[in-house]
């Protein structure tokens, strides 16, 4: 049996018989009663585990890896580098092999210009406007690329903000552009800080 809390840190113990569809399941407590619980509901910890249940095969949260527990959710690795403080993503960009800084926090992803020119990107004005010592700004470009993938997810089509990686994030070292938090979500990518792991998955599995 295992105690499943819900959001709002209600607590059932009971076990899984069955899965309904992919968020409702049948879970049994250890008085004999059935009841319906839906992954809305639940918190993260829970919904994960629901989504990793198999008939004779669940998933002990006490002791597997965030590793095993993504895997089981579909999920491809992708072994991460590291410049300062800052984790380094292998990308392709319309074919051609990139690293890129990950950065969750930033709500755009961004390419070098020399990246740009050699990939051929038609530029125009971009929505993104830096600020300059000296009081200036400039209105930067922007570009889409064909393809855009990560591990083994191929996102289709990408937009950058084309310009220099080091004015956005300090210590990028030799990185080509930058994932931004729009790019990370569409990834559905979870991020292993410590074991400088990113975990991708397509949105179409």
């Amino acid at each position: 049996y295992r105690t499943f809390r819900s959001k709002s840190g209600k607590a059932l113990e009971a076990r899984v018989l069955n899965r309904i569809d992919d968020e409702r399941y049948e879970v049994e407590t250890p008085d004999g009663k059935t009841f319906t619980l839906n992954t809305s509901t639940l918190s993260e910890r829970d919904a994960f585990y629901l989504d990793a249940w198999e008939p004779g095969g669940e998933i002990d949260f006490a002791t597997a890896s965030l590793a095993e527990v993504l895997e089981k959710l579909d999920y491809s690795k992708v072994s991460l580098s590291t410049s300062g403080e800052h984790l380094i993503a292998p990308v392709k960009v319309n074919g051609q092999a990139y690293k890129f800084v990950v950065a969750p926090g930033r709500n755009f992803s961004s390419l070098n210009p020399d990246a740009a020119t050699a990939l051929g990107l038609e530029l125009s004005p971009g929505p993104l406007t830096i600020n300059k010592p000296g009081g200036q700004s400039e209105r930067a470009n922007q570009g889409t690329a064909d393809t855009f993938r990560v591990g083994e997810v191929d996102l289709g089509s990408a937009t950058f903000i084309v310009y220099d990686v080091a004015s956005f994030v300090r210590d990028a070292g030799k990185a080509d552009g930058m994932i931004g938090g729009e790019l990370i979500k569409k990834l559905n990518a979870v991020i292993d800080f410590g074991e400088k792991e990113l975990f991708v998955r397509s949105s179409e599995e």
